[in-house]
């Protein structure tokens, strides 16, 4: 008697997956439709396959393994892909594997511990919609593009890149990480990496180098101008639906407190600067003209209360060019006593009126110098706050 063909195929799948709800299911249906339907038969007297049978991986994990194995080896050199969507693991050691075809781990369930290490992904890898129950490694991985979207990790993980992983795409998107504080990604790029809708408060995320822009801004902007290119355009299929100008704000805000967290106030400032650029291209000129101009000053003058230097210098030259300018205007030569009455007025502790050589000068310039000194001195005081405040 000819066995039934395993339960698990699309129109199951959101009675099987009920955990997940309906619009991840349905965006996994839609990126991968057939291939989640299994085409190998039910064990004898159930209804599932041996990789998704539900209690195989405690029952049988040796033979699950073996035949885990056996199923990758026979997909990579049949198929264009390896497909292992729905699979149930035990723990199960993948070191030093290479895999040159995409990795379909979409809704797989890690059992027990997985292990990564050294592994190298030529492919995509796909480990979306998946629950690691027990601590996960992928140390010093090689990844071409990783999609961890709406995966859990209740327990430890770590990921670490290799060095030839600096042109790679990982999405962390709308991913739970139920114990942060033992959650480490180290060596990507934060221009390589989605955290949209992903608290990452309390993980220690390292950055390889200081980034220009975070990858959802990059990508809701080629999304806007319809310029998507390579990798991004694997990332944009599942990001899409979130992916707002309000939600890549928050995403900015969650990994700069990460980085806060961790003490990497450096690359923290890094990105307050571009959260207060993104805000500012929201403001529109004709509603709100003020605000649009007080951000543009606050930049120039000290990058959003980030830089001591830029309100040192910019005092610095307020003083010797207007002492310069009054000095020659005034005498035709230079004279340093304009200096120090200068630095006087700018420090608010004189005024022109105390000089009798500045007594001519009219008050709308003394007014000028203060007003600049004021906004110097003021944007000085946050920088040096925040600085201090930091330590």
């Amino acid at each position: 008697m000819a066995r039934c063909r395993c339960k698990y195929r699309r129109e199951n799948i959101y009675e099987i997956e009920k955990e997940l709800d309906k619009e991840t299911l349905d965006n996994i249906v839609k990126i991968f439709g057939d291939k989640i339907d299994c085409d190998q038969e039910a064990e004898k007297g159930k209804e599932y396959c041996i990789f998704h049978d539900p209690d195989a991986w405690l029952e049988r994990p040796e033979e699950l393994r073996k035949k885990i194995f056996e199923k990758i080896k026979k997909d990579e050199n049949n198929k264009n892909s390896v497909n292992l969507i729905g699979y149930h693991f035990p723990e199960i050691f993948f070191k030093n594997q290479t895999f040159r075809k995409n990795m379909l781990f979409t809704l797989a369930k890690f059992h027990g511990p997985i292990n990564f290490s050294d592994a190298k992904f030529f492919g995509n890898a796909y480990f979306s919609g998946i629950k690691f129950s027990k601590y996960a490694y992928f140390i010093n991985v090689t990844f071409n593009f990783a999609d961890f979207t709406r995966s859990s990790f209740e327990d430890a993980a770590h990921f670490k890149a290799n060095e030839n992983s600096k042109d790679s795409c990982l999405l962390f998107y709308l991913v739970y990480f139920k114990r942060p504080q033992h959650v480490s990604i180290m060596g990507w790029s934060l221009s390589q990496m989605s955290f949209l809708m992903t608290d990452v408060f309390g993980t220690l995320i390292v950055p390889s180098s200081p980034v220009d822009k975070i990858l959802d801004e990059r990508l809701f902007e080629e999304l806007n101008f319809k310029n998507i290119r390579g990798k991004d355009k694997l990332a944009i299929r599942g990001l899409k639906a979130h992916l707002t100008d309000e939600a890549v704000l928050a995403e900015y805000r969650n990994i700069r407190k990460a980085l806060e967290n961790n003490r990497m106030f450096n690359e923290a400032s890094n990105l307050f600067i571009r959260e207060m650029k993104l805000l500012r291209r929201k403001l529109c000129f004709q509603k709100n003209p003020l605000e649009l101009l007080s951000h543009y000053v606050y930049y120039f003058i000290s990058r959003y209360g980030e830089s001591v230097e830029r309100p040192i210098t910019l005092l610095l030259m307020l003083i010797f060019g207007s002492s310069l300018t009054l000095s020659y205007l005034l005498t035709g030569t230079f004279e340093f006593r304009y200096v120090e009455a200068i630095f006087a007025v700018c420090f608010q502790v004189r005024s022109f009126s105390d000089f009798d050589f500045l007594t001519e000068v009219p008050l709308w310039i003394e007014v000028l110098i203060r007003l600049f000194s004021i906004m110097f001195l003021g944007n000085l005081f946050v920088a040096l706050k925040r600085r201090l405040e930091r330590r």
